[in-house]
């Protein structure tokens, strides 16, 4: 039996956004490499930024009190430091997703090979990613840094399509999935007599 065009592009798209996830989770090693970047951009940004205040105070009279300064560094060094909650969390997700990566993988696998179970699998290693996908947007969000933000948008985009290839799977007729019955080795039994 043919299989059907929903299942194929369900089953490659799959694939590939599983793997693709999967290498995603490498960039876990680089999130001190990412810190440390930051404080050295920062490092030059305040150098900058008081610089460019003094020259507006001087040249266009605009008048900053030492609290609204203070305020405004404060900001600045909250935006620029990921907390370390937020690295302990994306960490254990990220290791999670790259789990639930190979368990969409293998789903994608069965459901190109047209087994039983695939849609189901597929169904539930998906949603588990999605969940994840859409938990690390929530905590980027409430980390207030610029570098845990840098993570919404791939998340964002996986959480999307993962959404999507699971209501492609649910509304696909899946009539093709169902166990055929064992053939009768010689036939029906003949009516004549």
């Amino acid at each position: 039996m043919a299989r059907p065009g929903w299942a194929t592009a369900v089953g490659i798209v799959g694939i590939i956004l599983a793997s693709l996830s999967i290498l995603g989770t490498a960039q876990l090693a680089f999130i001190p490499l990412m810190q440390k970047a930051g404080d050295e951009i920062f490092s030059e940004f305040d150098e900058g930024f008081y610089q460019e205040i003094e020259r507006l105070h001087e040249q266009e009279g605009l008048d900053y009190s030492d609290k609204q300064m203070k305020q405004m560094e404060g900001m600045m060094r909250s935006m620029k430091k990921m907390p370390d909650w937020f690295i302990s969390f994306v960490t254990f997700a990220y290791i999670l997703e790259a789990l639930g990566s190979i368990g969409v993988i293998i789903s994608c696998i069965k459901i190109l090979r047209m087994h039983e179970s695939g849609v189901s699998l597929f169904l539930w290693t998906a949603g588990f990613k999605a969940a994840l996908s859409l938990s690390v947007i929530i905590s980027a969000v409430f980390a207030s840094s610029i570098f845990a933000w840098t993570m919404i948008g791939g998340s964002s985009i996986s959480f999307v399509a993962l959404c999507v290839l699971m209501v492609i799977a649910v509304l696909g007729n899946k009539g093709t999935f169902q166990q055929k019955p064992p053939k009768i080795p010689n036939g029906p039994p003949s009516m004549a007599a």
